[in-house]
């Protein structure tokens, strides 16, 4: 933020999701854990031996994180505000159903360098 001159205009929180948080937010980014446990050990060693193994389970159906994460960005965005959610191969209707059930509303999907779809965009309505 300071190497661009945001400094004045950001703020970063850590935290253990937002329970501790308090908005609003104009925007929330999150890259949560989304692999299945029973994946894990068939991660390339890079991965799997690199990464602390929380920042990459996301429990029996790697969707553990977006059930946690939806609820507190519904909360903390502000009407109007945008989610940025990162999921793993063939989540994103899931993660879209997570956030649908708790008010967001789904705006689209960015897919990476590979064309896999793998960020959310999620909004907050008035």
């Amino acid at each position: 933020a300071a190497d661009l001159a945001l400094g004045d205009r950001a703020r970063f929180q850590k935290g253990d999701w937002g329970l501790t948080l308090e908005g609003p937010f104009d925007v929330i980014v999150s890259n949560p854990p989304y692999i299945p446990s029973k994946d894990i050990a068939a991660l390339s060693r890079e991965v799997r031996e690199h990464d602390p193994r929380r920042a990459l389970e996301g429990g029996e159906d790697g969707l553990d994180a977006y059930r946690r994460l939806a609820p507190d960005t519904a909360r903390l965005l502000r009407p109007g505000g945008l989610g940025f959610w990162e999921f793993g191969v063939a989540q994103g209707p899931f993660v879209a159903a997570i956030a649908e059930a708790v008010g967001l509303r789904v705006l689209q999907t960015h897919s990476d360098i590979g064309g896999i779809p793998r960020v959310l965009v999620v909004k907050r309505e008035a």
